[in-house]
């Protein structure tokens, strides 16, 4: 064993969790090395190999071989990931063997299976994870029982528009109403399982959420290979197709907010209006040409009642 006050610590010597295999003498010439006097090249017990100054191997007797490894609270996040993968194996277990201790409870979404459904423009592809943990509530994570986990299940998802794929867990393919206070109080309906490759609006999801409750086959963004903008340059796109069984087209939605009636200086003032009423008599055109039932909902329309009665009275929703 070690002990601190002697001159010379033999290989050999163990002290807490580490062993020493060699040391290395101070270098006179490097200031450092002659601060903090000879290196220690340790083993430690979970078998990772380390190297520490006299004094950091000194300073106390050893839990863990990374336990001397000090953070700023800047630095902290950014190095979050290699402390991970550099942590003592008795850390480590230790971790996990309190973790074994917290509690488990299935989320409420657990009891869905998503597989080969459709939300938005993503396609529910498979569950790759079908015990995936996550810590919601925290008493005390220096004690046994001290968290909470609960338990979802993890998908892999495809959007039909951009063929993107990522991982989404269970609880975000709800649809949700603005909440009461907070970001979400400012931004209408809203969903955490979405692809970056479009913006949505809370108007947009309002239909989405009427149309998956009521089961009915629908596709967002939708084009036709020939019909392009007033520019000639961009197909246009209609906010919702609906399908039947089939896979055949029956009737097209729009949510036209409310620079499709006005200049809004947010989606570009009268330049963007004048090219907004341009396409927009265009996809009617079309719709129209191709006997294609267009529904139109204006923006006044946009809450969650008046646009369910909107659906069914057009008999989209039963």
């Amino acid at each position: 064993m070690c002990h601190p006050e002697q001159a010379d610590i033999p290989v050999g010597t163990k002290y807490g969790c580490l062993t020493v295999l060699s040391v290395t003498p101070v270098d006179e010439a490097n200031r450092y090395s002659r601060i903090y006097g000879s290196t220690y090249n340790c083993v430690c017990d979970c078998g990772k190999k380390v190297s520490k100054s006299e004094f950091q191997f000194l300073e106390k007797k050893h839990r863990y071989c990374t336990e001397t490894i000090r953070r700023s609270r800047n630095s902290r996040w950014a190095f979050a990931e290699w402390d991970k993968a550099n942590e003592c194996g008795l850390k480590t277990a230790q971790e996990e063997k309190k973790k074994a201790t917290y509690k488990r409870v299935l989320d409420e979404s657990y009891t869905l299976d998503l597989v080969g459904t459709i939300h938005e423009s993503l396609e529910v592809l498979e569950c790759v994870n079908d015990h995936y943990e996550e810590l919601r509530y925290i008493t005390d994570l220096r004690k046994k029982g001290g968290g909470t986990y609960f338990i979802y299940k993890l998908y892999k998802c495809r959007c039909y528009l951009c063929c993107k794929e990522q991982e989404i867990k269970s609880s975000k393919f709800s649809i949700n109403p603005p909440t009461e206070y907070g970001y979400d109080a400012y931004n209408g309906y809203w969903s955490d399982a979405h692809c970056d490759c479009h913006p949505i609006s809370s108007f947009q999801w309002i239909v989405t959420k009427l149309l998956k409750e009521n089961g009915v086959p629908y596709r967002v963004e939708v084009s036709f290979p020939d019909l392009y903008g007033a520019g000639k340059v961009n197909l246009l796109r209609y906010d919702f197709g609906v399908y039947d069984e089939a896979g055949n087209i029956k009737s097209l939605i729009e949510c036209q907010g409310e620079q499709h009636y006005k200049p809004v200086d947010e989606f570009g003032g009268k330049y963007q209006f004048t090219a907004q009423k341009k396409n927009d008599e265009l996809k009617r055109s079309y719709a129209k040409e191709h006997g294609i039932p267009l529904y139109e909902i204006p923006y006044k329309n946009k809450k969650f009642e008046k646009v369910e009665a909107f659906l069914r009275e057009k008999e989209i929703i039963k």
